[in-house]
């Protein structure tokens, strides 16, 4: 996968790679599903129709504000379901984020990990979703991920504790860049 990566003249940060490859999985468990009578064209999939599938998942990975910054983010939340009256206050959380990575409150290499850790366990519930081990809907799955950060809010000691705010802020620049979603990896 790397080598068709970089053939195709990207790079690609770890996080986007793995969002590259959990679509690719996606697409051949979709395939796997599918029926023979059916759905031959999920069952059977040509090289030059997987190469440019592939090509395309590599762009948008590659290129995560190609529709302006914020919406993505915004067409993440549409498509998981979020009300709308919430996404003002998600975009203003996930400024205020990136504000605060300007001119930090906290320690670095503290935010550097725990960013790691919000990173890692947000990736365990995207694989249980795409894995089908998580059977919820968007809304549910975005509750399920801000669950996940409060309990590592919790774990942190009170001088390593960022606000809430900030850490689902980080969360919601993720979605911003394509490395994290809401619903099960489309293929």
């Amino acid at each position: 996968m790397t080598k068709r990566v970089e053939s195709a003249g990207q790079y690609l940060t770890s996080d986007q790679v793995e969002e590259v490859y959990q679509r690719l999985l996606t697409k051949v468990y979709d395939g796997g599903l599918a029926r023979w009578d059916t759905e031959m064209g999920k069952k059977k999939i040509l090289r030059s129709d997987l190469v440019a599938w592939f090509d395309v998942a590599v762009n948008d990975a590659a290129h995560p504000g190609q529709h302006g910054t914020g919406k993505t983010l915004e067409a993440k939340l549409k498509d998981a379901g979020i009300d709308p009256d919430q996404f003002a206050e998600i975009a203003e959380m996930r400024q205020r984020y990136r504000s605060e990575r300007l001119t930090p409150k906290y320690s670095p290499e503290t935010r550097k990990e725990v960013e790691a850790e919000i990173r890692a366990r947000l990736m365990t519930l995207r694989a249980n979703l795409d894995g089908k081990m998580i059977d919820v809907d968007g809304v549910q799955f975005h509750a399920m991920c801000i669950n996940e950060i409060n309990v590592l809010r919790a774990s942190l000691k009170d001088g390593q504790r960022p606000p809430s705010e900030h850490l689902y802020g980080y969360m919601y620049d993720l979605a911003d860049r394509c490395t994290h979603r809401f619903v099960r990896a489309k293929s």
